[in-house]
């Protein structure tokens, strides 16, 4: 299973094959496999505000949107991080957030997701002191729960700190956690509907 990034539209391949597209000169086609982890730095923070200028290396992330790609029982992400501006990095001092999640079956299917941040000696310079994190779970159905360590996180019909929302026009399902310090690890369960027989 594939999808274009862009427009989050599903390819379904059975083996290895070729497509043909007709695209614009403009347009790069991008692709993600089900299962991949794609972190970004999003461009408009949770009330619609431009969040940062993009292309500015030394700006420190402070939201970071994890889209997990749906269509594998597993997936992790990684996303590194330095001061972007010198070469402290060469002595090691820099940042690693990783994401790992999880699908269960069962009765109610459940996705489990495990945010952790390995920081060396040095790097936590890098890095803001808050982070919000965002999940982008694409072509994925609205969960009948969602727990961030451990607590209810509420349904917003627009989206906002320390909720979730559905995205019904990107067809996604997006989780957005409540600041915390940057270093804190981060765990969050969804269950959804059981599939039809």
């Amino acid at each position: 299973v594939w999808y274009e990034v862009h427009t989050g539209s599903l390819l379904k391949r059975a083996a290895p094959q070729t497509t043909t597209l007709g695209v614009h000169l403009l347009d790069v086609p991008t692709y993600a496999v089900g299962g991949s982890v794609v972190p970004r730095r999003p461009l408009f923070s949770s009330t619609g505000e431009v969040a940062v200028s993009p292309g500015l290396a030394g700006e420190a992330y402070a939201a970071v949107e994890w889209t997990l790609y749906p269509g594998a029982a597993a997936g992790s992400g990684s996303m590194y991080e330095d001061d972007g501006e010198t070469y402290a990095y060469l002595r090691g001092d820099s940042a690693t957030s990783t994401l790992v999640f999880a699908m269960g079956g069962g009765t109610s299917p459940t996705l489990d997701v495990n945010i952790t941040v390995a920081v060396s000696a040095g790097g936590a310079a890098a890095l803001p002191r808050t982070r919000t994190h965002s999940l982008r779970l694409p072509n994925t159905p609205p969960p009948t729960r969602v727990l961030f360590n451990g607590a209810p996180l509420g349904k917003s019909r627009f989206g906002g700190p320390a909720s979730w929302h559905y995205d019904g026009d990107d067809v996604a399902v997006v989780v957005t956690l409540p600041p915390s310090r940057t270093t804190d690890p981060a765990r969050v369960v969804a269950t959804f509907e059981p599939h039809p027989p």
